[in-house]
């Protein structure tokens, strides 16, 4: 059957409005069922900010889309789609009625939506868009809880590190401190190094924000990297004098003080972490920037 030009555009355009419905609504609910764990867990505080970061970033690739590929079959995707994911949904309604900060089922379902949204980008804009917005998608993921065992084993690590690196540092400054498991002891006074102070948040939270800045200046597969793996070390460094910063006020000004300051110097690790991944990629960006115009320059014609 021929479709008319007018055909053509209210079909592409109700195309359109169904594929990104499909989509918003999958991540909608993946996140419905997760904040949860946002609520329980102090140290994904930062999550609720990923959903609208997510979305502008998205916003700014499905611009940059192609036409779509296979018109025809974007209704018929919708419907299998929909009879398939169903029955899953229900029974991750169910396992969530149970528990609702089991990780298992948020896992799963994290799983299918991410592979049902790159099917239906696949559909909209060819291979070309949905190998364009995994950068987001990754991003879109950095707010979904890590399986426990996962997490536990980055707690207990970073736990470590920062006790006895902290220790070392006194000791370095003359301070004879004792550290026993995950506490610091300077005659007597102690400082302990919880969960909440092992740095999980900070690590977490600057590997959202280098996976934003990576996307949102457009940076190369290799300098993507570069910056998550900055901002992992960023996290260490900033979180051990963080605190060495708690433990000094603990030990010369006492409990009160430390507990005045507690979260506020935990800002300011946060926002220091976040300048310098600011800093480093906004630097990449010229670097990248100069590369592709030496390529183009190269690949140009000359005049004869």
């Amino acid at each position: 059957m021929n479709l008319t030009s007018q055909d053509q555009d209210e079909l592409t355009s109700r195309a359109r409005l169904a594929a990104l419905f499909a989509i918003g609504s999958l991540w909608l609910h993946l996140y419905f069922t997760i904040y949860p764990t946002w609520i329980a867990s102090p140290y994904y505080d930062y999550a609720w900010f990923v959903p609208p970061l997510a979305i502008f970033l998205f916003y700014r690739r499905w611009e940059e889309r192609k036409e779509l590929v296979i018109l025809g079959s974007i209704d018929r995707l919708m419907v299998v789609g929909a009879v398939l994911l169903f029955p899953f949904l229900v029974v991750v309604r169910i396992l969530g009625g149970v528990d609702e900060l089991w990780r298992l089922p948020m896992t799963l379902y994290t799983g299918v939506v991410t592979c049902a949204t790159l099917v239906i980008l696949n559909f909209m804009g060819g291979r070309t868009l949905a190998l364009k917005v995994i950068p987001v998608v990754v991003f879109a993921l950095s707010a979904i809880p890590l399986p426990s065992f996962l997490e536990t084993s980055i707690i207990n690590g970073l736990t470590n590190l920062v006790v006895e690196s902290s220790g070392k540092i006194f000791q370095l400054l003359g301070k004879q401190v004792d550290v026993v498991g995950g506490v610091i002891q300077y005659y007597g006074t102690k400082v302990e190094v919880t969960e909440g102070c092992s740095g999980i948040q900070s690590f977490q939270s600057l590997v959202m924000v280098s996976l934003y800045f990576g996307e949102f200046f457009r940076l190369r597969i290799p300098h993507r990297f570069f910056i998550i793996a900055t901002a992992c070390v960023v996290s260490i460094v900033v979180n051990i004098g963080r605190a060495v910063w708690l433990a000094q006020v603990r030990f010369t000004r006492g409990e009160e003080a430390f507990n005045g300051i507690h979260d506020q110097v935990g800002h300011i690790a946060f926002v220091v972490g976040s300048l310098i991944i600011f800093v480093l990629s906004h630097m990449l960006t010229f670097t990248d920037y100069k590369k592709t115009a030496i390529r183009q320059i190269r690949h140009t014609p000359k005049e004869r």
